[in-house]
């Protein structure tokens, strides 16, 4: 079915109306092997887009090489585009998305997946270091609570978790 005949009254706008048409691609319905092997870059897009999963991403980044050494410049442009977008919406990286991507090109997309696998390695080690530090910090407060509660003073408890009396006295005391 065309764009045109979905439109309520069509036939009153004649040749005015845009017309096209459009093929429904369900990518929930495809695994990613199949996508792989359809072998296109759209294909390989809808593959990346289905995971979150860093490690996978990259994994999936590096079976688009052969795709991506096969696209045009614009698909090439656009792919990037598309890319900065994706890791944008999952790593909040400013050297991923701009050096990276931006400042590769077609010859070099081995480089820019190897690049980007460095990137994210970074990235996934610096977090868990500040999940630890969180963790951390918020077993401190805990105990700086249970403390408060059985009546230890302020500066005893500063003593005890480390936190400072400011810290202590801006912890909520449930």
């Amino acid at each position: 079915m065309s764009f045109r005949e979905m439109q309520e009254s069509h036939e009153l706008f004649g040749e005015h109306l845009v017309d096209f048409k459009y093929i429904l691609f369900d990518v929930n319905r495809y695994s990613d092997e199949e996508l792989f092997e359809i072998g296109n870059l759209m294909s390989s897009v809808f593959a990346i887009d289905k995971n979150e999963d860093a490690k996978v991403l990259i994994d999936k980044l590096k079976r688009t090489i052969r795709i991506l050494k096969n696209s045009t410049p614009d698909q090439w442009v656009r792919y990037k585009r598309w890319l900065k977008r994706i890791f944008s919406n999952r790593f909040d990286d400013e050297q991923i998305k701009n050096e990276i991507i931006e400042n590769s090109d077609i010859v070099e997309v081995d480089y820019m997946v190897m690049n980007l696998e460095v990137a994210l390695d970074r990235w996934y080690d610096e977090g868990i270091e500040k999940g630890i530090q969180k963790g951390r910090i918020d077993e401190k407060v805990e105990i700086a609570k249970k403390l408060f509660r059985i009546g230890l003073p302020i500066a005893e408890i500063a003593e005890v978790t480390g936190l400072k009396e400011a810290e202590i006295l801006s912890i909520p005391k449930q």
